[in-house]
């Protein structure tokens, strides 16, 4: 395979990941396009350009040569100008004149909406054996574009050209793709081979059988086989045990380790507790003895080959190992776990705020433990306080990561980045207001060895988090902002309460110091006493008037002006459980605190939640309740997602993530 293989697996990660989304622009990717195509064809457009395409070659699909396809969005390069060709992002120097490419021949890598799609999305809305519907019959087959030009290769005297993002920022450009028609006809047949193979295993019905024809594609170089293995695999069961312990016990496959954890924790549960706290132990030894020798920045190489590609094979192991434990909430790795914390604590060389967190998370939630994260060693440096000394903001963070510890379940994964938003509403609770910009000043040129791991901005704030060599520094900037007392306040639109019995909700009166924080909270529970009696579509808007200070005046006054828009009312049409767990099933309906026909009420769904959660489960309600409104009914459907794994879709999508988060740690 050719050497944009790599690069394509990172684009299709990139782009179909919501973490790193922004500033990716559509590329054609070639295994990509040959995998999810129904059709491939070479084609020819003749003089006319006007997306009417005879069929030359099939290279994939039934079309016959000879035939005509109709693709109208592909008269857009009816234009010369939208055929020009941009300089290769390898070419060593530029063109001095345009060229311009002809309709002769092309390639188009086509999705038939016509036919079944085997090879979808893992994390389409819509089953795999169906195509979407649209108005057009042929689709890209591109994850990354929907337009069809970004499936399509020109081909020009045995040079291809295709559209690919060359710079980020940047818009795609029309390019030479580096390779000929005849490697790139290998690619797809190769991929078709791949493709073929893997569709056999997948029609076995005996899982034992399925699942040793499933091994050999996990650790295959095509990048959407592998993970299309991994997924059929979990869904083997437990008879695809026997294979993913082969897969870890071979040091040749450490490459997809990770991917074999994960998918090991998805099938086995609990019952690979044991298994994943040797891994995590043999890791952390590892560890132990590299972290050491190493370089701060170490993680900020990237290369392929070598001790930093065995150091981040090593990395991603260890960390899928912590989220797998995380998941499966297996008591006997209390002891691994701590031993990783206190590494981390201990050696900043590995210290990682995500995976220390993780950590915390695993202690304080293994039945029977209930420990509190440590907090690691750290410096604060503050700079640009005025109204608030450098003690009293020190002191607040402190206590902040103190406050911390002893969350239950913290709204943030990491303390430093709570103990900052606890210092900004520090300052918010006593009437200033501003808008943070720009990053710390010292922070820019800092000299000491300090390697960033985040950089923040916000309301009054800015930071930066790293670490050096004696543990975590946190640069706060602080932009106080202008002093406001409360003027009047405005209420409008509200029906189910008066504008009085709202009113009378906000502690702070007119004329006070305006406590921002407590106007957000007021704001929220109001929000929370709709919703509590079925208003789930209520908008509350706010719009704010501030006036100056007078001279020699400490402060100004601001007037607030508050929309609502009520909706109307939402009843419970349903209730139903996915996935497995040990609780029976008249168990789960005992403790339910909401039940059909009732008015919906949010204050009742969180009852209900801890309700299922002192029974022994994890139900997390921003990750594990799924609402589906009816508006035109005014009912609502709760799901109750029981087993974390359950949805294949969540799943995939879970694995994927990791994939990309593994990428760039």
């Amino acid at each position: 395979m050719n050497a944009l293989r790599p690069f394509g697996c990172l684009l299709i990660l990139l782009a179909a990941s919501s973490l790193v989304r922004a500033g990716i622009r559509p590329s054609f990717l070639p295994e990509v396009c040959s995998w999810r195509a129904t059709d491939i064809v070479v084609v020819t457009e003749g003089q006319q350009i006007d997306g009417i395409f005879t069929v030359l070659e099939t290279l994939k699909g039934d079309l016959k040569p000879g035939e005509t396809i109709k693709i109208p969005e592909m008269a857009e390069f009816k234009s010369a100008e939208a055929r020009v060709v941009s300089d290769s992002w390898f070419a060593r120097q530029k063109s001095k004149t345009k060229k311009y490419l002809t309709g002769d021949k092309l390639i188009l890598f086509l999705r038939d909406s016509k036919k079944p799609q085997p090879w979808s999305d893992e994390d389409s809305d819509e089953p795999e054996s169906r195509p979407k519907t649209t108005a057009s019959r042929w689709q890209a087959a591109n994850t990354m574009g929907e337009e069809i030009k970004y499936s399509v290769v020109w081909i020009e005297k045995d040079q291809l050209y295709c559209f690919i993002q060359v710079m980020n920022p940047g818009e795609s450009v029309l390019t030479n793709l580096g390779m000929t028609a005849e490697k790139l006809k290998q690619e797809v047949t190769e991929v078709m081979s791949v493709q073929n193979g893997l569709g056999v295993a997948i029609a076995i019905q005996d899982s034992e059988r399925k699942s040793l024809s499933l091994e050999p594609f996990l650790h295959s170089s095509i990048y959407l086989a592998q993970e299309r293995a991994f997924t059929e695999l979990i869904e083997c069961g437990k008879a695809a045990l026997p294979v993913l312990r082969k897969v870890l016990h071979d040091e040749s496959l450490a490459w997809i380790h990770a991917d074999a954890i994960d998918a090991l924790e998805a099938v086995g549960g609990k019952s690979v507790g044991p298994e994943l706290t040797s891994i995590l132990e043999r890791e952390t030894q590892f560890w132990r003895q590299r972290a050491p020798t190493l370089k701060l920045d170490w993680r900020n190489v990237f290369d392929t080959k070598g001790d930093s590609a065995l150091l981040r094979i090593h990395w991603n192991v260890w960390q899928q190992a912590l989220l797998s434990l995380k998941d499966i909430r297996y008591p006997g790795s209390k002891s691994a776990v701590a031993e990783v914390s206190q590494l981390m604590l201990s050696t900043p060389q590995v210290y990682d705020q995500d995976l220390n967190n993780t950590c915390a998370e695993i202690l304080r939630t293994l039945p029977g433990t209930g420990e509190v994260p440590p907090i690691p060693p750290y410096e604060l440096r503050i700079t640009g306080n005025k109204a608030f000394s450098t003690d009293r903001l020190t002191e607040a963070f402190a206590q902040a990561l103190t406050e911390y510890q002893h969350l239950k379940r913290p709204y943030t994964s990491d303390m430093f980045i709570y103990a900052l938003d606890r210092i900004s509403n520090l300052i918010s609770s006593e009437g200033y207001t501003a808008n943070g910009s720009g990053p710390p000043p010292e922070q820019a040129d800092d000299s000491e060895g300090v390697v960033y791991s985040q950089i923040r901005a916000s309301d009054h704030l800015q930071s930066a988090i790293g670490t050096n060599k004696q543990g975590v520094v946190v640069f706060l900037h602080v932009n106080e902002g202008v002093r406001y007392r409360l003027g009047s306040v405005k209420i409008t639109g509200a029906r189910l309460f008066s504008p009085e019995e709202i009113r009378g909700m906000l502690s702070v009166r007119s004329g006070d110091i305006c406590d921002f924080v407590a106007i957000a909270r007021w704001r929220s529970s109001l929000e929370e006493a709709y919703r509590n009696r079925g208003y789930l579509q209520v908008s509350i808007d706010e719009k704010t008037n501030g006036h100056p200070a007078s001279r020699g005046a400490e402060s100004g006054t601001i007037d607030y002006q508050i929309e609502i828009a009520e909706g109307k009312p939402f009843t419970v049409k349903s209730i139903t459980f996915e996935g497995n767990t040990e609780v029976p099933s008249s168990k789960l309906l005992s403790v339910l605190k909401l039940a059909e026909g009732q008015v919906y009420s949010e204050e009742k769904l969180d009852a209900t939640v801890d309700a299922l959660n002192d029974l022994g489960l994890d139900i997390e309600k921003e990750n594990d309740v799924q609402t589906d409104e009816d508006e035109e009914r005014g009912a609502v459907k709760i799901v109750i997602i029981l087993d974390k794994r359950t949805s294949r879709r969540a799943a995939g999508g879970a694995r994927l993530q990791r994939r990309v988060r593994r990428i760039f740690n």
